[in-house]
């Protein structure tokens, strides 16, 4: 596995900036815990990427370690030694809810989209689940 870093896009469309397959909207959080600086790329916001985090969602964001690099191709995934983006995600969204930076029930809803332990793993049966890259895991702010 190639590992990941934490990053932070602002301005950002991600339905324009990948081919998006499915959208999975799992919950609302509150307009003042996300970047008050954001706006709207059609207004001429622009597009930018960096590691700080500056809102209250993106510090819970950043206490969770992405997925590492050099972990084995041929392990199932177990969510410690071997992770993937659907771990990472279901830990940020596990912190919002115990934080009540989202409702409940998000939780349940992420955890209804996740692949099985052992897809896309060396040796098993992969499925025909949208790649993770095409799938976006959406959050409304109020």
């Amino acid at each position: 596995m190639q590992g990941y870093k934490l990053e932070f896009k602002r301005n950002c469309d991600c339905e324009t900036l990948h081919p998006v397959q499915k959208l999975v909207q799992f919950g609302r959080v509150d307009g003042k815990d996300v970047m008050a600086t954001l706006t709207d790329p059609s207004a001429g916001g622009e597009l930018s990427t960096d590691d700080t985090p500056r809102s209250k969602l993106e510090r819970v964001a950043a206490q969770i370690q992405p997925p590492r690099r050099g972990q084995d191709p041929w392990a199932p995934i177990d969510g410690v030694t071997t992770r993937r983006c659907q771990e990472w995600t279901t830990e940020f969204v596990q912190r919002l809810e115990d934080q009540g930076l989202i409702g409940p029930g998000a939780l349940e809803k992420v955890q209804g989209e996740r692949d099985p332990p052992t897809h896309g793993i060396f040796g098993y049966g992969g499925g025909t689940r949208i790649p993770e890259e095409r799938v976006v895991y959406g959050l409304e702010s109020t």
